[in-house]
């Protein structure tokens, strides 16, 4: 009864310590419902809400842990188990190598070879007791050790198993961010949130297993420990199995690398009118139609980058056409393709350039999209003087962009007096380029003039991550210093940029955008937006299987494991064996560090997959050792004969096995 008593008492250990777990996944869905309510107090980063949130549920809940610490039976600790044990096997291994003694049935009894009960005090008092002048505490101490070496290698398959689960927040959070967070209009699943799926389902699976799940399987088949890790290993392995197919699907709108020492190069024609340009790169010549670029798409079958070696090229354009005054005439860029990335060149009705960009998807976690500006739009077309005086008050402004802050806002047709409010809760979208050298710098292009080329200088404002929504572009000023607080809509003046409205759509997309005078003789701008990298796909529901696999795994190998591997230790090995679980934990981390930094392969699919089939290897392992190797011990006996020192009993190890086994084999 006392055993049964205590395996239940672990049972309830165990749920609470996998709740703690999963006090993080509780925290950031309190977290993130707290910024939804009142959005980072004005602030650009929520570094307080984020912070303060986890703080104050951890001092509520050390509060209650205290306030609840009459109900617990406090035991003062006796002896270091951990390092008896140590001591023990250290000995044994010594005066096994060391000494010239008899064999033993066992290496662990050479640990008697020097022992002297006499010297002992546990020993001593097992005698008084016992009235026995041959007792020995050391024999039973022996033998308890040998049944924590057999729990520890049935313990084998445990910190891989860690390795698998704790991917849950890195490996599976990462394969959230590239996938499509929208659940239905207005409200998105975000990447982080995904934790708490787990925490709700092992409340959820708790109570189903027990009470369902079990005794059903129980009138079908005998359910043992060992048989039900071995089918939570097995489920562990499915997990990433799914989770493996789920990234294949995910690859499909995540960039490709340029192969080594190659750069990808990509085209753009932005002229709106019927303007054709044929570009052309050493050997490679493509022709584009107005408003059309190379790009890469997976989904749609399109794979039109160039791979281009790396090195100085003079590239060619060609304008057929009603190209705005450089009809039917040939023009040369001259680029350098220094980095293995990915380079655009374009063609605008003001002028030609080159850019490197950046391939990344979106990494916030937000379900955002990522997007770049390159205005061409010189100084001179700025009717309003004072918005050249924000960003033109230097220079020709015939050749030269504004250079100062831009922002985009969420169009607002209602919003007569202040277009762009960026506090505006109900449309809360307000993303500013403020820092020159950091947000946007000189983008130099090469302006046409008639058949010739002028050097100018655009601005190229950096990529920065945007919500999906409709925006407007505007020139803005702020009447106050810079901070990191949202301003509000009387702190800025804005003005806006003509022509530059847009919509984004999906998430996850990487995006250039171009803005350009419509031609020499023209009062207007042409807009144009270029898929770099096309946004995420897969809708994250995705992951729901694999997170639902994962954690009835984690009920059947995890809260049983704990439960076999307390009740098959000795008493007094108890503490040890959940001393050497937990270790597990750090172990099962240790081989992933081990696994990423072999860097066996960039594909996180591969990777997935790879970590499946290990799982199941191992677990095919375990099984093997439940047949063959491992017997339930039953240490609910109160009759075992008091343990005598092998010098007085002829060496026989079973003196130290006088426990009732149970003899059927577990799988």
């Amino acid at each position: 009864m006392h055993t049964s008593v205590t395996v239940s008492r672990l049972t309830l250990t165990t749920v609470c310590g996998l709740l703690a777990d999963d006090d993080i996944a509780y925290v950031t869905a309190l977290d993130v419902l707290s910024e939804e309510m009142y959005p980072c107090l004005g602030q650009d980063n929520c570094y307080p809400l984020a912070f303060g949130v986890p703080a104050v549920l951890m001092i509520v809940a050390t509060v209650l842990f205290v306030a609840g610490g009459f109900a617990y039976v406090k035991k003062p600790p006796q002896e270091n188990v951990i390092f008896r044990v140590v001591s023990v096997v250290k000995t044994a291994l010594k005066n096994k190598w060391n000494r010239r003694t008899e064999s033993r049935n066992h290496w662990l009894e050479h640990y008697l070879d020097t022992h002297d009960c006499k010297m002992d005090t546990k020993c001593v008092e097992l005698q008084e007791s016992s009235k026995d002048v041959t007792a020995c505490a050391e024999t039973k101490f022996i033998s308890d050790i040998r049944s924590l070496i057999r729990v520890i290698i049935m313990m084998a398959p445990v910190p891989f198993f860690w390795a698998l689960y704790d991917q849950q927040s890195s490996v599976w959070m990462i394969q959230a961010v590239s996938m499509d967070v929208r659940i239905t209009k207005g409200f998105k699943l975000l990447p982080d949130q995904m934790n708490s799926v787990n925490a709700i389902l092992i409340m959820v699976f708790i109570p189903l297993f027990q009470f369902i799940i079990y005794p059903v399987c129980r009138k079908i088949v005998k359910l043992t420990d060992l048989r039900k890790m071995a089918v939570g290993g097995m489920m562990a392995a499915v997990a990433f199995i799914v989770a493996g197919f789920v990234q294949l699907g995910v690859n499909q709108t995540l960039p490709n690398e340029p192969p080594k020492g190659h750069a990808y190069v990509s085209f753009i024609n932005a002229y709106s009118t019927n303007c054709n340009v044929i570009f052309t790169i050493g050997e490679n010549s493509r022709t584009l139609g107005p408003n059309s670029a190379l790009v890469d798409d997976k989904i749609t079958n399109r794979r039109e980058l160039l791979a281009i070696p790396l090195g100085d090229y003079s590239v060619k354009m060609t304008f057929l056409g009603e190209c705005l005054g450089v009809q039917n005439s040939n023009h040369s860029l001259t680029v350098r393709l220094s980095e293995n990335n990915v380079y655009y060149i374009a063609a605008t009705p003001e002028g030609a350039f080159y850019s490197e960009t950046d391939t990344k998807k979106p990494t916030s976690g937000r379900g955002e999209s990522k997007l770049r500006l390159t205005l061409l739009t010189p100084c001179s077309q700025i009717q309003n003087a004072t918005v050249r005086s924000w960003g033109c008050s230097t220079g020709n402004d015939d050749v030269n962009t504004y250079f100062g802050r831009i922002a985009i806002c969420g169009y607002n047709p209602q919003a007569i007096d202040h277009p762009c409010d960026p506090r505006d809760k109900s449309n809360y979208h307000y993303y500013a380029w403020k820092t020159p050298e950091s947000d946007f710098n000189r983008q130099r292009y090469q302006q046409f003039n008639g058949a010739n080329f002028v050097e100018a200088n655009g601005t190229a404002f950096e990529f920065t991550e945007v919500n999906e929504g409709r925006y407007r572009a505007y020139y803005v000023n702020y009447l106050h210093a810079d901070s990191d607080r949202t301003p509000a809509k009387e702190e800025i003046e804005v003005y806006p940029i003509p022509d530059i409205d847009f919509e984004v759509k999906d998430v996850g997309g990487v995006y250039a955008l171009t803005a350009a005078q419509n031609g020499r003789n023209s009062q207007q701008n042409v807009f144009n937006i270029w898929t770099i990298v096309p946004p995420n796909h897969c809708s994250i529901m995705l992951q729901i299987p694999q997170y639902v696999i994962l954690t009835a795994s984690e009920i059947l190998f995890t809260i049983t494991g704990l439960e076999f591997c307390y009740s098959q230790a000795a008493p007094s090995m108890k503490s040890v064996v959940q001393a050497i679980w937990l270790l597990t934990v750090a172990v099962g981390d240790l081989i992933i560090i081990v696994i990423t930094e072999a860097d066996f392969t960039s594909n996180v699919a591969t990777s997935l997959f790879a970590y499946a089939a290990a799982m199941i290897v191992v677990m095919v392992v375990f099984i093997l050792l439940s047949i063959f190797y491992y017997d339930y011990v039953d240490y609910t006996s109160t009759t075992s004969p008091v343990p005598t020192s092998p010098a007085t009993s002829g060496h026989r190890s079973e003196i130290y096995d006088n426990i009732s086994r149970i003899s059927e084999k577990q799988l």
